[in-house]
């Protein structure tokens, strides 16, 4: 097993990863091994749905800690860790989404709405300004 990065996540998407769970740093408290990111790129469909199944990955291994630790005066609690975990993987699904999207706006010049409106393939609107024309009735008040 091996753990490296380079501080560049731009230039590598097993960094790009790390970077995009925390896991940035060495010592004790690595977490993430090479191994694992490069099987999780290798079977998801973008970096962020990598990092959210690493991240994953991470709360299970936290759940299944102890509910916390104490060491002379510092106490550490794994399910807090497992639920910031959980939920870093649901904002990094959120982030893989709309990564790929662009809205849309149509009607924004003559031109265009003319073009939709010949297109025979268009879904038609259930109403439109003209179906709110009254001309001809008269009101009375």
């Amino acid at each position: 097993m091996s753990w490296s990065y380079s501080g560049s996540p731009s230039d590598s998407t097993l960094d790009e990863v790390r970077f995009l769970v925390g896991q940035t740093s060495t010592g004790d408290d690595v977490r993430l091994e090479d191994e694992e990111i490069t099987y999780a790129l290798a079977n998801q469909p973008s970096v962020y749905y990598a990092a959210a199944l690493c991240a994953d990955n991470l709360q299970a291994r936290y759940a299944l800690e102890a509910d916390d630790m104490a060491v002379g005066q510092t106490r550490v609690a794994f399910k807090d860790r497992a639920s910031g975990f959980s939920r870093l993987a649901v904002t990094l699904r959120q982030k893989a989404l709309l990564a790929g999207v662009s809205p849309y706006v149509g009607g924004v010049s003559v031109s265009a709405k003319d073009t939709q409106a010949e297109d025979m393939d268009w879904v038609r609107p259930f109403a439109t300004l003209e179906d709110m024309d009254n001309e001809g009735q008269e009101y009375s008040t």
